[in-house]
């Protein structure tokens, strides 16, 4: 997109250049408007002058202030699209009218413009999801807590850990989960969809992992032996070995289990390491016992098993596309990623005591903002639209 920032040439073209990309999404004349008010801001020089610095690097795949226009007005949209999601047409076209919903939506503009530094330049393309706000903070909230680790990753202790393995290993998930929920946000369309859901079933296994280690801190070393056989099976399985497992694993796996009812190797290998719970009597090492063992409320525990079938069905291609509402999908990615950031910052305050404030800006809140907003959302689409959810 070429838009010219001159402003005396930017007044006579901005409709013509900005009508054909946003006509279909926003009044041009009200979008013009608000972003009229928020280039006003020192907000929003500092950030013109910020990406014109980023935009001399060869790296940087956006320009200077052409792509602080451009991306400014995909927010003002995507963030106006949110605001009037509940709104029949006569109070959209009063919304339009009403000053201190402009201000309103200026100000909610400006603080993503703020938080920008906590999302990655892939968002500068033509999409207009990555900048509804329950999908762009749950991108600032998993940033968020990778970069308050790995700042300060060597110094930073964590409250009732002991040992260095253990410190490290809870670090390193902390990390872990968010990569994987800005992965499923980065590419979470269609195709990258099943993608999208493999990863996050992966992720759900991650805050149920995580819940374990933090409540049984003295298992780590043994889950951390675990993930070492199974990184043993996953590579003889690419060379096509006939013996899969290590000797060790084996030795353990045949002292352990002598009789006729044992566990299946595979389910041995995947949560043998949860045997070292002190009292959970295991008998089959499934993927329902690993669950069980999860110290998770009840109620999010539900929502999150609740998921699996419909997650398996995507990822190995077992539904009919036209029985699935799109947007409900990608609603449906943020509603789950919404629920494990809520318990992962439970986690993340607890043991490094970090409650999550940026400036005014309350993580936590904010979470549970957006995932009201898209139960919401997904509630009255059900109704609308009369067709099959998952």
């Amino acid at each position: 997109m070429n838009v010219i920032s001159n402003p005396e040439i930017f007044k006579k073209t901005l409709k013509e250049g900005i009508t054909e990309l946003f006509k279909d999404k926003i009044k041009i004349s009200f979008l013009i408007k608000v972003y009229e008010e928020v280039k006003k801001s020192d907000v929003y020089q500092q950030y013109q002058l910020a990406n014109a610095r980023k935009s001399a690097n060869p790296a940087y795949v956006v320009t200077g202030t052409e792509s602080c226009l451009y991306e400014t007005l995909k927010m003002i949209t995507a963030i106006h699209i949110t605001n009037i999601t509940f709104m029949d047409d006569d109070g959209k076209g009063k919304q339009q009218k009403n000053k201190e919903y402009i201000e309103t939506l200026k100000q909610q503009t400006l603080l993503e413009i703020q938080l920008r530094d906590f999302v990655p330049y892939v968002y500068a393309n033509d999409a207009y999801f990555h900048y509804y706000p329950y999908v762009f903070f749950n991108y600032v909230a998993a940033e968020y807590i990778k970069k308050t680790i790995l700042n300060q990753y060597k110094d930073l202790k964590m409250i009732g850990f002991v040992k260095e393995e253990e410190e490290r290993t809870v670090k390193n998930m902390f990390i872990d989960i968010s990569i994987s929920v800005e992965s499923i946000i980065a590419i979470c369309e269609i195709p990258g969809i099943s993608q999208a859901m493999s990863i996050l079933r992966t992720l759900i296994d991650s805050i149920f992992t995580l819940s374990i280690l933090i409540e049984h801190k003295n298992i780590i070393c043994e889950y951390n032996k675990f993930i070492e056989y199974a990184a043993i099976y996953d590579e003889n399985n690419k060379m096509n070995l006939e013996h899969k497992y290590s000797e060790e694993f084996d030795e353990l796996y045949n002292s352990l289990f002598k009789g006729k009812k044992r566990p299946t190797k595979k389910n041995f290998l995947n949560y043998g390491w949860l045997r070292k719970i002190s009292g959970n009597e295991l008998k089959t090492y499934s993927a329902s016992d690993f669950r069980k063992s999860a110290p998770i409320s009840e109620n999010v525990k539900k929502h999150l098993e609740s998921c699996y079938p419909f997650l398996c069905k995507f990822i190995h291609g077992d539904f009919d596309l036209n029985k699935y509402v799109r947007e409900d999908t990608y609603l449906f990615i943020q509603q789950i990623i919404a629920i494990i950031l809520a318990q992962d910052f439970v986690y993340f305050e607890n043991i490094i005591n970090n409650k999550g404030i940026i400036g005014d800006f309350d993580i936590q809140s904010n979470i549970k903002e957006n995932f009201k907003y898209i139960v919401e959302y997904r509630e009255m689409a059900k109704i609308k639209n009369h067709r099959e959810y998952k």
